[in-house]
């Protein structure tokens, strides 16, 4: 069974003494799905929050929390929906670069077994690679 959504929210932190006073603040971010959840509050300001657009928001809790890289990983190799800020994230540069480093790119199209097919017809080569044999 997977997960149906991931979501990632911007969020204030704040560290409360015994008797409830704010001792401190921080901000960042929180990740989560059905499954686990991770948070990064190294933020010391609002203004640096939210100057991030959802890409930024994205690479800066991956490049934080290896927590929340697997989470996004896992979200973008299953491809479930990601929300950023209670939107439907379209991707980023980096969409391709999942889990093995290139998952849904040139590597993944070179992969195949030749023992699969004897003639090798049902390999998938990148489009290079498909230039190169012969008619």
């Amino acid at each position: 069974m997977s997960s149906s959504a991931t979501y990632i929210a911007r969020t204030r932190f704040q560290t409360l003494s015994e008797d409830g006073s704010v001792m401190y603040t921080t901000y960042g971010a929180r990740i989560y799905d059905d499954y686990d959840s991770a948070y990064v509050n190294q933020l010391d300001s609002l203004e640096e929050l939210i100057a991030m657009d959802a890409d930024e928001l994205i690479d800066h809790i991956r490049d934080n929390s290896t927590a929340a890289s697997a989470i996004i990983d896992t979200a973008k190799y299953c491809a479930l929906p990601l929300y950023v800020d209670d939107e439907l994230h379209s991707g980023g540069e980096e969409d391709d670069e999942d889990l093995a480093g290139d998952i849904d790119g040139r590597i993944a199209l070179e992969t195949g077994d030749p023992g699969v097919s004897p003639s090798g017809d049902d390999i998938v080569k990148a489009p290079e690679q498909q230039a190169e044999q012969p008619s």
